[in-house]
């Protein structure tokens, strides 16, 4: 089984402080996530002369000091022991009061969680649901989501796999991790990264 792991860049700038420190929190929160990734990249390559928008993650040298694809079939089909993993898409940035080397960063982020049910749960049967999974992830991110370098403000979520991967490309093939036993939630949410982070 792969042990539970937060890639983080050598160079913490702007909000990798406060994502790191959110990730670390929530791994002890959410025994079944192998991996909690910081922000995810938008990148491309083609496929079937298309342009195949997709989300990657630094990988450290857990994967070799470069970026993963963490769409859904990419990396929970190449990695069977693992349960579950989590990244970030960070949107519409702003800077506030920026003085000197201080200052706020305001931005709409979402956590992507893609998990296997049947590991997540193992055999409990009278909590065997969906839900029970979405309220242990809005428990951990509500008990993980501010300290010194700033706050995370989760406001809404969502199961439904196309408003999960809504920025990225997606094929039928992606749509068989969608069913039984995997599942997805994003939760969206407010981030505030204090002085400290710029």
């Amino acid at each position: 089984m792969p042990e539970n792991k937060i890639p983080t860049p050598l160079t913490l700038s702007l909000y990798d402080s406060l994502l790191n420190s959110f990730n670390t929190e929530l791994i002890v929160q959410l025994h079944w996530l192998n991996y909690a990734f910081a922000e995810a990249q938008n990148l491309s390559r083609i496929e079937d002369d298309k342009t195949v928008v997709y989300p990657a993650v630094y990988g450290g040298q857990n994967i070799k000091n470069e970026y993963a694809s963490v769409l859904p079939n990419e990396f929970m089909g190449n990695e069977k022991a693992i349960k579950g993993f989590s990244f970030f898409t960070i949107k519409n940035k702003e800077i506030e009061s920026l003085v000197l080397s201080n200052g706020t960063i305001r931005a709409d982020a979402s956590i992507i969680f893609w998990f296997n049910l049947d590991k997540v749960l193992n055999n409990d049967a009278e909590f065997r649901n969906l839900n029970k999974v979405v309220l242990d992830i809005l428990k951990a991110i509500k008990s993980s989501s501010s300290g010194l370098s700033g706050k995370l403000e989760p406001y809404a979520w969502t199961t439904e796999f196309d408003e999960i991967y809504s920025e990225y490309s997606l094929k039928e093939t992606e749509k068989q991790y969608l069913m039984h036993p995997f599942a997805g939630v994003r939760v969206d949410c407010k981030l505030v990264a204090f002085q400290s982070c710029v």
